[in-house]
Formats: structure tokens, C-alpha cells, sequence
């Protein structure tokens, strides 16, 4: 789990993750990346059906086409 201040291993599956976090702000857009919403800057058109999110703090991270349904439409 990256966080602003660091970094943490946790030993549990993004699925069981995906299910604690689903009341809050938080969507999967990968098989292995899990989003909290309030960090995304803007979401860009890629290729393929793909999504780039470009995150506040300047990442981007590529929204695979399977998980693009989970983001609300306020993001595209």
C-alpha cells in the first residue's frame, strides 16, 4: 500500500481489499492497483479502450479496459 508518506506491506488480496474499501472512495482500475479517487488530477483517453489516470502528486496509472466500468462517470 503506497500512501503521501510511505509505504506498507499488507498481507491480504486486493480482492479482499477491493471489498473493505468499497463504501469509500476507492475504485480497482487494474488487476493489481486499487485507486483512491481523491487523489486523481484528470483521467486521459489511451489506446485500446484504455484509461491513463494522472494522479495529483504527478503518477499516472494505465485503467485497464475490464476494470474501466468501475469508475464512476464523473471520471469518463
Amino acid at each position: 500500500v503506497h500512501t503521501i508518506n510511505a509505504s506498507h506491506l499488507v498481507r491480504e488480496s486486493l480482492k479482499s481489499l477491493e471489498k473493505y474499501l468499497a463504501n469509500a472512495s476507492f475504485f480497482r482500475i487494474h488487476k493489481s492497483v486499487i485507486v483512491n479517487a481523491q487523489f486523481i488530477k484528470e483521467v486521459e483517453p489511451y489506446f485500446n479502450g484504455e484509461l491513463i489516470l494522472k494522479l495529483k502528486q504527478g503518477d499516472q496509472l494505465k485503467v485497464s479496459r475490464h476494470y474501466r466500468r468501475n469508475l464512476p462517470q464523473v471520471f469518463g
